[in-house]
């Protein structure tokens, strides 16, 4: 049994980074853990809808890894790693390959038909960093793109130039999906994120949604305070040798929307950058420090969007039966600039930034492991916002039209039922997850996400995805970084850690 400290510690924001900060505490002997959530559910960007009675994770849906991952052995503790999964790993990647391409002409085409060109691409993801030039990923394709063309100049007619035109924009909507962000000018070839070996996209039973509310099942009665939005942190902005000072009262004040105020050593601040950039010229008294506040400014932070159809069957499966396909996962769509589809049943009038409607460029359809009756379509940035005000019917309608459009070769019939991301206009969480940007300096990394006022006196600190650099934007950076963080605070008191996250969750 740990010894006991009489700190106290306010945790803003029940995500993933939260919940791993306050039980590592909690567990490890500070018991003194309030965790206030703006919303009213534990979990932050890991939310479920219920399809069919299932959870399908409308924000984080894989496990990224395994070797190494305390999320994939949580989970397999859990036994929650499909068998069938556990035993065919996909290919470990930082990119989903696609098999199969469908044209907005409406002809099938398959991968090695645009497979000198895709492998070129890849390799600018999956390349180390280097060394902090500056370089944007949309400068690197390029580069690779135009040499591809100029060492194939003569060979290539025009229809199958076009082809590989849409293959390269289709690669670069993969690429902003993947990386939650429209402008590749923004994303730096030099991030840090660490490839874990083991499968790029492990699925989970019950989603990610359901080992959000195992772990914080395990938090003890009355921590969890729901509802409650933050308006304002005071801090004295002052380093000390003993902030836990002779005047009596604690460093750290926090002033909830609802009136309440707290006193605390310590506040773990767990909420999105998203949020951060927005609020903390408000939130925080006095200000954080300037390199800090540059560090946060910074740092990238982008939203995609999620849209799952239901169908009455999983018509696709009739399909790839009668034509012998061994397995489908998804269908990627090549836009073609001679053969662009008019969709009656869109009504929006607002249109991207480069004058197409709000659907162009879908980039890919998939299936879903846990739920065979559905198929998802993933938004980029700009789609997500012009989208996300539209009525759900008129939505679906546009999302069949255009499967309609491109695939021709069996009839696509209408869906039961729609679900999606409302991540845009939900003010406490501002997008999805954070990015390595261009605009993010060398100095920067010194400051960001560091205690402040010091390492040597922890008055606020700060936990999440955005600050673990190896494994920016997922649910196991999210969880390692609130975990690391308990640990610094646990160390500042004098505590060893016992009692790790795995060891609070049992089949």
């Amino acid at each position: 049994m740990a010894t006991q400290n009489n700190s106290k510690v306010v945790v803003i924001g029940a995500g993933i980074a939260g919940v791993s900060a306050a039980l590592k505490l909690v567990y490890n002997g500070i018991p003194d853990v309030t965790l206030l959530e703006a919303q009213d559910y534990i979990g932050g960007r890991v939310k479920a809808a219920m399809i069919d009675g299932s959870p399908a994770d409308l924000g984080a849906q894989f496990i990224h890894g395994r070797t190494g991952n305390p999320v994939y052995e949580i989970a397999a503790k859990l036994k929650r790693i499909p068998f069938a999964v556990s035993i065919n790993p996909r290919e470990e990647s930082l990119t989903n390959p696609g098999n199969i391409f469908y044209t907005s002409s409406g002809h099938k085409i398959q991968r090695d038909e645009v497979n000198d060109l895709i492998p070129l691409l890849d390799e600018v993801v999956e390349e180390e960093p280097t060394d902090g030039n500056g370089k944007s990923v949309q400068e690197a394709l390029e580069s690779v793109y135009s040499k591809f063309l100029s060492d194939n100049e003569g060979k290539i007619n025009p229809a199958k130039k076009e082809v590989y035109e849409a293959a390269y924009r289709w690669f670069s909507k993969y690429i902003q999906v993947d990386n939650a962000t429209d402008d590749l000018s923004l994303l730096s070839c030099d991030s840090e994120y660490v490839v874990l070996p083991g499968d790029r996209f492990t699925d989970v039973d019950n989603g990610m949604s359901g080992l959000v509310a195992t772990l914080a099942e395990q938090l003890p009665p009355g921590v969890v305070q729901l509802n409650t939005p933050v308006s304002r942190i005071d801090w004295t902005g002052e380093e000390t040798d003993n902030p836990i000072q002779s005047s009596g009262s604690k460093p750290v004040r926090v002033t909830c929307e609802n009136g309440n105020t707290i006193e605390a050593d310590h506040v773990i601040v767990t909420i999105s950058i998203g949020c951060l950039k927005a609020t903390h010229k408000t939130l925080f008294q006095p200000l954080l420090p300037v390199p800090v506040q540059e560090a946060v400014e910074h740092t990238g932070f982008g939203l995609i969007g999620k849209i799952f159809l239901q169908f009455e069957e999983a018509f696709w499966e009739d399909y790839r039966e009668s034509t012998q396909d061994n397995y489908f996962e998804s269908y990627e769509l090549l836009w073609l600039d001679s053969h662009l589809p008019t969709i009656q049943s869109d009504k929006s009038k607002r249109k991207t930034k480069s004058g197409h409607p709000w659907w162009y460029g879908f980039h890919s359809v998939e299936t879903m492991y846990s739920h065979p009756k559905v198929l998802e379509m993933w938004l980029t940035t700009e789609q997500t916002e012009l989208s996300d005000d539209l009525s759900d019917e008129e939505v679906m309608a546009v999302c069949t039209d255009v499967l309609r459009a491109f695939i021709k070769d069996f009839p696509v019939p209408d869906p039961l039922a729609i679900y999606r991301t409302k991540w845009f206009n939900n003010p406490y969480i501002r997008g999805t997850y954070s990015y390595a940007s261009t605009q993010f300096r060398k100095q920067d990394k010194k400051h960001f996400g560091r205690p402040v006022p010091s390492y040597q006196d922890p008055q606020v600190l700060f936990a999440g995805e955005a600050y673990s650099k190896e494994f920016q934007s997922t649910f196991h950076g999210a969880l390692i970084s609130g975990d690391n963080t308990a640990d610094l605070l646990l160390s500042k008191h004098g505590l060893k850690p016992q009692t790790k996250l795995i060891d609070l969750v049992s089949p």
